[in-house]
């Protein structure tokens, strides 16, 4: 069966996680999931300047701005843009069920190209801003199911 995260939707109940309101971002993982620990986050150029805008390019309070999002959606879906981005991690856990769990290892450095939208996030901290790239360094932790695109990132 395929599964796009539907377990996750609380709000409203019964909608896919890019259409949901808000989604459960907790931390344990299902057999079809994995949790990948987020580095850096690519924002939606929309979204980015969307909020740099309404913060004043503020970097405190962008950072809350993002946080706020988070906490309150349990991804990153910003309202005002319908958009998010996508991310940069490490793979923490797999799944027992995850379809691809044959090609993929723990501690694979791997890019998330699903929309944040769909994604449950959780951020513990937001460090660098790059104001020209839209991208911001994270700590936290993302969970992507068997029908979330994931490829490799490149050695740099």
């Amino acid at each position: 069966m395929q599964n796009f995260g539907i377990r996750r939707v609380l709000e409203p109940v019964c909608s896919i996680p890019v259409s949901a309101w808000k989604i459960d971002n907790s931390r344990v993982i299902s057999e079809e999931e994995i949790r990948i620990r987020v580095e850096k986050i690519k924002l939606e150029e929309a979204s980015f300047q969307q909020m740099c805008s309404e913060c004043g390019y503020d970097e405190k309070k962008i950072r809350n701005k993002i946080l706020d999002i988070i906490k309150k959606r349990g991804k990153l879906h910003n309202p005002s843009t319908d958009s998010g981005g996508m991310l940069y991690g490490t793979i923490e856990e797999i799944g027992s069920k995850y379809k691809k769990k044959h090609s993929l290892k723990i501690d694979d450095k791997m890019m998330c190209i699903t929309s944040l939208t769909a994604i449950p996030l959780h951020l513990d901290e937001i460090g660098k801003i790059d104001f020209n790239y839209s991208q911001v360094d994270v700590e936290g932790y993302c969970i992507v199911f068997n029908t979330s695109p994931l490829v490799p990132a490149p050695v740099i």
